[in-house]
């Protein structure tokens, strides 16, 4: 079973990341759009990377749960930390922003594979 959360680990500290509802909802308003567009790749683009702005206005929401009252400058600050310990934009959205989504019940969340399962199929 999975925990009620993400984490961001920056450094040494890791904060707990959750979109509720009523947060997702203030964050697509923010945004005008619907968090999952912000996936969908344009015409132009092959990978759909998220401005920075929207990766971080979606961390912010996602603080509020168990970090209430951290300001979207905190946030900003936050991630000059997380780049100050080796993170980048593209590890944001792979190892915080997806899995989040996922643990918000945006997206499906990935499967886990048992060692019974994994012997069957191996069998086959």
């Amino acid at each position: 079973m999975s925990l009620p959360y993400t984490t961001w680990k920056i450094g040494e500290v890791e904060h707990k990341l959750r979109l509720t509802t009523r947060q997702a909802v203030a964050v697509e308003e923010k945004l005008g759009v619907n968090l999952l567009k912000v996936f969908m790749p344009r015409q132009d683009e092959d990978f759909p990377l998220p401005p920075l702005k929207v990766m971080l206005v979606v961390i912010h929401g996602a603080l509020q749960k168990f970090e209430h009252g951290v300001t979207l400058d905190d946030v900003y600050d936050m991630h000059d930390d997380y780049v100050d310990a080796g993170g980048d934009q593209t590890s944001l959205l792979t190892d915080v922003i997806i899995p989040l989504f996922e643990n918000s019940g945006f997206m499906p969340r990935q499967k886990e594979t048992t060692d019974d399962q994994a012997t069957l199929t191996t069998v086959k």
